[in-house]
């Protein structure tokens, strides 16, 4: 869409310009809105793309009624005599093939009028011949009566009930979506950096010349989108509390509570966007090294899977006793450096209910998993074909 067309001059010369060159434009009809653009197969195809349609069955907007008499017969001659210029829509044959078949609906037949607006007429003088003219909204949205709803359907956005000098709230929705968004990024990014830590070093982004280094540490190896997505998730708080303050204005146009706004917004959208970007390069390049994440899951030498332990031994020997049983042993394996499960198959009260492969099958990672690979699915289905 180029824009609408209000009136006549600069304005009007500039969108018939753009409408020769093959864009659409939102122009008036006598009772609602409309797309429209030449009868080229350029704006064709747009606007069937932006209707949702496979095939053309446009209204064609034509500028001089006489100059489709031949097509009309005696009937179609006595409507437009009575009718046009005006709202009414004559759909006849084209045999002679006057309109492009993109132009047409599948039967071969072509919608045509007169537009009575002297708007819409100056337009299609400018433009120097028909133009194909639908409703302006959505696949089965309603017609738009304003050029704000003209231009929300063409966004594919929803217009606004009210105007926006009094409506603060939209801007603070705005606002906190985009503080929630680069906060879940920064909670990503925190992730990464504490995964990327030496004494840690499960994860880490990819390497490359002059990324990540130090100036004194040649072993450095520094996450640095990380650092920006942080940084990022570090400012927003701030800047959606601003607008949040800028919400309590007088009357309709407060002085100086939408022009806080001004300032506010895009920086926030800045940080938002800058947030998203880095943290995707980071994502996009991280490298996993799955070898040390087990090696620090087995540096507790089985501690860390006790709770599995237990839970299976409650049935048997009660909640508590179990508790008290498993905790015994994990403080004795601390306490001697053996392994937990060397330590609690050598404990009675554990083997006569667990075995020793039992309790190793228990103290495996991989068995204690619980609903993660179906939080996993629930994600991804949520994404759908983002996913």
């Amino acid at each position: 869409m180029t824009r609408s067309v209000a009136g006549r001059g600069q304005g009007l010369a500039e969108c018939a310009r753009r409408l020769r060159a093959g864009e659409l434009a939102v122009h008036p009809a006598e009772t609602v809105y409309g797309f429209g653009g030449t009868l080229d197969p350029r704006p064709l195809e747009a606007l069937r793309a932006l209707k949702g349609r496979s095939s053309g069955g446009f209204v064609v907007l034509i500028p001089d009624p006489k100059s489709v008499e031949p097509l009309l017969g005696d009937a179609g001659r006595a409507l437009a005599r009575a009718f046009w210029p005006g709202p009414l829509t004559l759909v006849v044959e084209d045999r002679a093939d006057r309109f492009p078949p993109a132009a047409k609906a599948p039967d071969g037949t072509v919608a045509l009028r007169a537009p009575g607006r002297e708007d819409t007429l100056a337009l299609l003088r400018e433009v120097g011949g028909p133009m194909t003219s639908t409703s302006a909204n959505a696949p089965g949205g309603r017609p738009a009566v304003t050029v704000t709803e003209a231009l929300a359907a063409r966004l594919d956005l929803p217009a606004a009930a009210t105007p926006w000098h009094a409506h603060r709230d939209r801007f603070a929705q705005l606002g906190c979506a985009l503080g929630v968004a680069t906060g879940a990024a920064g909670k990503i990014a925190r992730d990464l950096a504490l995964l990327a830590q030496t004494e840690v070093g499960e994860a880490a982004e990819g390497a490359a010349a002059g990324r990540g280094g130090s100036s004194t540490m040649p072993q450095k190896r520094n996450p640095v989108s990380a650092s920006v997505t942080l940084a990022a998730a570090g400012r927003t708080p701030a800047l959606v509390a601003a607008l949040l303050g800028a919400m309590v204005q007088e009357h309709e146009r407060g002085l100086g509570g939408w022009q806080v706004e001004w300032d506010v917004l895009p920086e926030l959208a800045l940080a938002a966007a800058g947030g998203a970007r880095a943290l995707a390069e980071a994502l996009g390049t991280l490298s996993v090294d799955a070898g040390r994440m087990r090696a620090n899951l087995e540096s507790s030498g089985g501690a860390l899977l006790a709770e599995a332990v237990a839970m299976t031994l409650a049935e048997s020997l009660g909640k508590h006793e179990a508790h008290a049983c498993v905790a015994a042993a994990c403080r004795r394996a601390e306490a001697e450096g053996r392994p937990l499960g060397d330590v609690l198959a050598e404990d009675p009260a554990v083997g006569r209910h667990l075995d020793r492969p039992a309790i190793g099958k228990l103290l495996a990672p991989d068995n204690y998993l619980g609903a993660s690979r179906r939080f996993i699915e629930r994600v991804l289905a949520g994404l759908g074909d983002d996913a």
